[in-house]
């Protein structure tokens, strides 16, 4: 198993368990929104065993997670400096420098495409391959 695989299987794995963590913690604790992170999990395992399917999903994800990225930017970029946002029941209040949260968001985006270009990687399509070979077409 390519190391790439490995770190972005463990990675969604423990995406997948803190999800579910809080999700439990939140029915604990009366509230009635869950995490959709726990979806994580099931991909993180699968990314692990070498299913196509979870190669999909996670580059999925990551892929929504660029779109995110450029949300924010531009957001930050023609934004006031002040923002609130309400999602899932969560609200947040941000007051932050322009400058640190661009940077920071465009970090975050590259690691995301980073981790999408090496889910497809020569090493990782040879893995995935080795794991699920093509069909063959059958002839009746």
């Amino acid at each position: 198993m390519p190391k790439r695989v490995l770190i972005t299987g463990i990675i969604f794995c423990v995406a997948g368990i803190l999800g579910i963590w809080n999700t439990v913690s939140n029915f604990l604790n009366s509230h009635s929104y869950f995490e959709l992170s726990f979806v994580f999990l099931p991909i993180g395992i699968g990314l692990l065993k070498g299913n196509h399917r979870s190669r999909w999903w996670a580059s999925a994800w990551m892929f929504l997670g660029i779109l995110v990225c450029i949300v924010v930017m531009m957001i930050v970029i023609f934004g006031s400096g002040h923002t609130t946002v309400s999602w899932l029941g969560y609200t947040a209040e941000v007051s932050i420098a322009k400058s640190t949260t661009l940077i920071s968001v465009i970090a975050v985006g590259i690691i995301f495409f980073l981790g999408q270009r090496l889910l497809y990687s020569r090493n990782a399509c040879v893995f995935f391959s080795r794991i699920n070979p093509p069909l063959e077409p059958t002839l009746h």
